[in-house]
């Protein structure tokens, strides 16, 4: 995981791609942490998205938002991050337990994965969109 940063980092060659996951179940947001460190992107998990609105931080190459994270709804978050300068164009995956699509695709969510995830189809659009933002 990496420490925080107020400065947008504009892409170089040789900088590994950014993905910021928050999910505030512990062990999914450590399982798909791990996973997406050992393919090579640079990790940043967040129990819940607080620091999110609070602090904007280096913006990443993907957003991965959960629909709920305790009393925060993912689907304010990805409204929030549309109306900032910085992130607006910045991929969105949307992921839940509960079938949200329609509300999910109005808030400006690219993609969206119910849980239980296959783990395949999760990081393959994973590097869908980090290669888009590229």
């Amino acid at each position: 995981m990496e420490t925080h940063s107020n400065q947008h980092t504009t892409p170089t060659p040789n900088r590994k791609k950014r993905i910021l996951i928050a999910d505030d179940d512990q062990d999914l947001l450590v399982l798909l942490c791990r996973l997406l460190q050992r393919r090579g992107y640079e990790v940043l998990g967040l129990p819940d998205a607080t620091t999110i609105v609070d602090d904007m931080y280096e913006v990443p190459d993907l957003f991965i938002l959960d629909k709920q994270m305790g009393m925060f709804d993912g689907l304010v978050i990805c409204d929030y991050l549309r109306h900032q300068e910085k992130a607006r164009h910045t991929p969105i995956v949307m992921i839940s337990g509960s079938d949200s699509k329609a509300q999910a695709k109005a808030a400006g969510v690219d993609y969206y994965l119910e849980k239980p995830l296959d783990m395949d189809k999760f990081l393959n659009v994973v590097d869908q969109y980090v290669n888009r933002a590229a």
